[in-house]
């Protein structure tokens, strides 16, 4: 998949998400840290 259609994956399912848990996936998908 392009990462236009993972942003799009992530925003659709997003709105059956908590903010911590499209945190947590973004964490997976685009860590940013040790």
């Amino acid at each position: 998949s392009t990462p236009e259609h993972a942003r799009d994956s992530i925003r659709a399912a997003s709105l059956q998400l908590t903010p911590q848990e499209i945190a947590r996936i973004d964490g997976a998908e685009f860590p940013t840290g040790p």
